[in-house]
């Protein structure tokens, strides 16, 4: 299988992820593409802004180190899952 081949398979995979497990923060998503069809990056809209592999708690200049997993697919549920804690506690306050 072409690289790229398993890049999109994996996008794909996370994308229905996303989508089906955090509906309830998760406005949309697609996967982007080079000129020349090649996948580049997942882009996952939330109901407040978007997902990048980087992720800066609470501000641009607070970026903490993560200890995602190196499953594409754990790491972004780790993600969500913490995204999901953050608009918890926001709302109880």
């Amino acid at each position: 299988m072409l690289l790229s081949s398993k890049i999109s398979a994996i996008y794909k995979e996370q994308l229905e992820i996303a989508c089906s497990e955090f509906c309830e923060i998760i406005e949309s998503g697609k996967i982007l593409y080079t000129e020349s069809g090649v996948p580049w990056k997942l882009r996952l809209m939330l109901f407040d802004g978007t997902f990048s592999k980087h992720f800066h708690d609470g501000s641009e200049m607070n970026v903490v180190e993560s200890n995602l997993s190196d499953s594409p697919q754990e790491a972004l549920r780790q993600f969500l899952r913490f995204v999901r804690s953050v608009l918890i506690q926001e709302t109880k306050k």
